[in-house]
């Protein structure tokens, strides 16, 4: 059997270079304050069970920063405020966290603001799937959209309406 040689030995004992530096996941403490964006229309309020701090949204897109242990409960407790979802969480650093990767998969899969507008649009039967197929927080910012146009006379289908009131459980309709 031939001798091994030098670059042989040094290839066989040589620990693999890291084509990426691997991420340092961040722990993050109790107290440490997270960012925290509203997706619901209107006031949202949250109660923090741990820090005991009332949270509180004036409208949709506003950003609150909420402490650590109050959004790690409700993630334990799989809270509706977390995965209807009424609000996302900005920090970067926390979705990263193989911990909180089911919530990032959900804010993938989420609709925008714009989104709001092309599925009102939608053609009647399109809107009406579209809708049964949507989260609760986001259903809610359907029905208040559709609210706040039938309050300003900007909304015109009926056949819509009737729809929203189905699936939400509303009564728009005595609105029009």
């Amino acid at each position: 059997m031939a001798k091994a040689t030098n670059v042989e030995a040094v290839i066989k004992t040589a620990k693999p270079i890291k084509s990426e530096q691997e991420k340092v996941v961040r722990k993050f403490e109790p107290e440490d304050l997270v960012l925290v964006r509203s997706i619901t229309q209107g006031t949202l309020l949250l109660p923090g069970s741990k820090s005991q701090i009332l949270y509180t949204w004036e409208s949709y897109g506003d950003i609150v920063q909420v402490e650590y242990r109050d959004l790690y409960t409700l993630k334990a407790s799989r809270s509706g405020y977390l995965y209807k979802p009424y609000f996302i969480i900005e920090d970067e650093e926390l979705l990263e966290n193989p911990h909180w990767s089911d919530l990032k998969k959900l804010y993938d899969s989420l609709i925008t603001t714009s989104d709001i507008n092309t599925i009102i649009n939608l053609p009647v039967a399109d809107f009406e799937e579209t809708l049964k197929s949507l989260p609760e927080g986001f259903k809610d910012a359907i029905k208040m959209e559709v609210s706040t146009r039938l309050d300003a006379g900007t909304f015109d289908s009926i056949s819509k309406v009737k729809i929203v009131d189905k699936i939400c459980g509303t009564d728009l309709f005595n609105l029009l």
